[in-house]
């Protein structure tokens, strides 16, 4: 938008017109980016054309941290790793505030960078297909055991210590395993109370909004309530949100958010894990409107 001072001004009874202007502009927000597992920035790239394309000029850092093979290290790692980096240093760029938009276990991290590094900027933190309540399933891990053996090979320091996937995996049947032995998720997700945990449920509330995507035909992401912060129980029974004791507990701010208006769950059937994406229409309806 303009202004412009428009004045008429007689000299020697010539009249004259003196046109000033200036650009009262508001610049599109900042937005950050973080791929999921076992891939790389590139995945992201058409859903950033779709962002320039809506909002010509947007500063945008599209992270390359942990890509492929590197997606394995473990996530603690990764947040106070590189990805932690970057991201701090985007949040000293952009202090008046950024947009945060993560995919699959990209989501999982920057859940953590906005509650390790809790004096963030972030507006929208926007989560397509994340298991943010924890992974249940066998497919990440390619192995073909009995749930026993996988519960002991996931839960072995070592493994917890050199795989992101394991960090994830939370199993109903054995929680107490999981609580014991899972050195990210029950912390994170403040199931274990630590001299931490105020300030994680403080950079989590921090976000202006809190915006999750998924649906039931992802075929990755198990259970995928997880997308928006639900989970099942030892028997296969669906938890959803407000009945998980995360949300009745307001362990991390759930409650709060969701009572505000600032917790915000989009379900779109018919998408499959790779193509939220590159799907147009959770683009525009679900990730664009956000942006403005």
């Amino acid at each position: 938008m303009s202004q412009c001072f428009i004045a008429l001004i007689w000299i020697f009874g010539t009249p004259f017109i003196f046109i000033n202007c200036k650009c009262i502009c508001k610049l599109p927000t900042p937005v950050f980016l973080m791929h999921g597992l076992a891939s790389d920035n590139s995945t992201l790239d058409y859903l950033v054309s779709k962002i320039l394309e809506r909002y010509p000029g947007t500063p945008i850092h599209n992270s390359n941290a942990y890509s492929n093979s590197f997606s394995y290290v473990p996530l603690s790692s990764q947040i106070e790793g590189h990805l932690g980096e970057e991201f701090l240093k985007f949040n000293h760029q952009y202090p008046n505030g950024f947009h945060l938009i993560c995919y699959s276990q990209g989501g999982l991290l920057c859940k953590g960078l906005v509650q390790i590094y809790h004096n963030h900027s972030v507006k929208n933190f926007i989560n397509i297909s994340p298991p943010l309540a924890g992974y249940y399933g066998t497919l990440l891990f390619n192995l073909t055991v009995p749930e026993e053996k996988l519960v002991e090979i996931l839960y072995n320091p070592k493994t917890q210590n050199s795989d992101s996937t394991s960090n994830q995996y939370k199993n109903p049947k054995y929680l107490d395993l999981y609580l014991k032995y899972n050195v990210f998720l029950p912390y994170i997700n403040n199931e274990i109370r630590t001299a931490k945990s105020d300030s994680y449920k403080r950079g989590f509330s921090r976000c202006k909004n809190i915006i999750t995507i998924g649906g039931p035909h992802d075929g990755v992401i198990s259970p995928w309530q997880s997308s928006h912060f639900g989970f099942v129980d030892a028997y296969g029974n669906v938890i959803e949100l407000k009945d998980t004791e995360a949300y009745k507990n307001d362990t991390y701010g759930l409650k709060t958010m969701d009572e505000e208006g600032r917790l915000i769950n989009h379900v779109r059937s018919g998408i499959n894990h790779t193509s939220w994406v590159n799907d147009d229409g959770v683009i525009y309806d679900f990730i664009l409107p956000y942006l403005n």
